[in-house]
């Protein structure tokens, strides 16, 4: 591993420490905290923990070449790409449906229309990006 990927993988692992650091500040600290400040401290710690354990992961794997290798064969693997891709395509046609069902809830239930309209455009914009997303694998294949 490199230098440069190396200070990344530290800066990482700082970066962890730091939300971590304040989310339990925020957590221990914060005792009057209302609406958002509620959750914000676990969200900082759960974002802080994700980032100690991407670095973890990379040192983990830096430091030993075998499980690096491996690492990288199974990426390679054309049997593992097809699986993530059709877990992917099966992942995305279980979204299609849970956010058809999602916008039909939301208009029974009358929440207010703000809400609404932010679910239904990130259906939109899931359309348009699938759409966008065939017509240009259609011409590369």
């Amino acid at each position: 591993m490199n230098k440069r990927k190396s200070k990344g993988n530290l800066m990482l692992a700082l970066l962890g420490l730091v939300f971590v650091a304040a989310g339990l500040y925020l957590a221990i600290f914060n005792t009057d905290a209302q609406g958002v400040m509620l959750t914000l401290p676990f969200a900082f710690i759960g974002i802080g923990m994700g980032a100690l354990g991407a670095a973890a992961g990379v040192r983990i794997i830096k430091n030993d070449s075998a499980q690096a290798k491996q690492a990288a064969i199974e990426a390679r693997d054309e049997r593992n790409i097809a699986i993530s891709q059709k877990a992917n395509s099966k992942t995305f046609a279980l979204m299609f449906l849970v956010h058809s069902a999602l916008l039909i809830f939301l208009a029974v239930v009358q929440v207010e229309l703000f809400i609404t309209m932010v679910f239904l455009a990130a259906y939109i914009l899931m359309i348009v990006v699938r759409i966008y997303l065939g017509i240009k694998y259609g011409k590369e294949m």
